[in-house]
């Protein structure tokens, strides 16, 4: 189970294969930095009642369920379209990079909480999530994506 330095690690690997990727799928980068910022929102309007609740116990391990596996899972393996709207390169990368800002912003401001039992509606398909396995989704669709860019 990944902790979140390990989830901050794999942003960190994302965003330098962005880098690399830019010049040819900009459009790509500007997909996932919209569908990051959705989902951290929702993720951020759930996790905020917690942060001001006593005795908040840490995640040491983010811990999805088997549902939630599976459809990380799937998410991977499913071939994902590509979008193809014009789109300035440095715009996508710098977009993409504050994404992942923001994703490693709500791990620090909810580093105090378990991320395994805050849930939050999921923006792209009627389900719920915990905010943990939020983080978990975000790197899979990244993950989809860029490998596909890669291997082209």
């Amino acid at each position: 189970m990944p902790t979140p330095a390990e989830i901050v690690e794999t942003l960190h690997a994302a965003s330098r294969q962005a880098e690399q990727l830019a010049a040819t799928a900009a459009a790509t980068l500007s997909h996932l930095a919209k569908a990051n910022f959705l989902c951290l929102a929702a993720m951020r309007a759930a996790a905020r009642p917690a942060l001001h609740l006593a005795g908040p116990q840490p995640t040491t391990a983010i811990r999805p369920g088997l549902p939630t596996r599976w459809f990380i899972a799937r998410l991977e393996s499913e071939s994902h379209t590509h979008p193809n709207n014009p789109t300035d390169p440095a715009t996508a990368l710098r977009d993409f990079r504050r994404s992942h800002e923001a994703a490693l912003e709500l791990l620090a401001e909810c580093r105090h909480l378990d991320l395994n039992k805050i849930r939050f509606r999921y923006p792209f398909a009627p389900l719920r999530f915990t905010v943990g396995a939020g983080f978990l989704l975000i790197n899979a669709h990244e993950r989809a994506h860029l490998w596909h860019h890669q291997s082209q």
